[in-house]
């Protein structure tokens, strides 16, 4: 250092991890939503109420053949506000690979973001993850290695807004 200048000073960065809003969307009179239960799903949302990760429940689509039917995770938001609903499984609680990557990247984990949202629409169809699972140990037994799983697009694809049904937000919650 010439004279003149200040003596170095050492600085210590902090990193701090700002806080996730999670959201449980429930979506009623979806349009033509019987013809649409083999098709991929996609979200027509150009104002972008729905955000990358939310879950999206369709209570219309159960049918009691599982115990997640009609559960969906919002994908990434195209720019023209397209959203791709990615499927959890029907009989078990399966996640997107890419929820999984993007719960990482927040510093997080799947069970962070999505416990809450998961008891909720059970308790929403008078049931519980336990009653799923079989017992409590069964569920922590899922959520120390949460099932990943993902459905590639296909050719048949079910196209609806927003605007279209019946939306609600029915849970929102901060993730740190």
């Amino acid at each position: 250092m010439g004279p003149g200048c200040p003596a170095a000073v050492p600085v210590q960065l902090l990193l701090v991890q700002a806080a996730v809003t999670m959201r449980v969307h429930v979506l009623h009179e979806v349009p033509h939503l019987e013809a649409a239960y083999a098709a991929d799903w996609v979200l027509l949302d150009p104002q972008g109420v729905v955000f990358h990760g939310d879950v999206l429940h369709l209570p219309e689509m159960i049918t009691g053949a599982g115990d997640f039917e009609g559960f969906f995770f919002a994908g990434e938001p195209s720019a023209d506000g397209r959203v791709r609903m990615l499927p959890c499984d029907v009989e078990e609680l399966v996640f997107p690979a890419s929820l999984q990557l993007l719960a990482q990247a927040r510093g997080s984990s799947l069970r962070r973001h999505y416990e809450r949202a998961a008891e909720f629409v059970c308790q929403r169809m008078d049931t519980a993850l336990g009653d799923i699972y079989g017992d409590d140990a069964a569920v922590e037994d899922m959520w120390a290695n949460p099932p990943l799983g993902d459905h590639p697009p296909g050719n048949n694809i079910h196209e609806f807004a927003l605007a279209d049904c019946q939306h609600e937000i029915v849970l929102q919650y901060e993730v740190q």
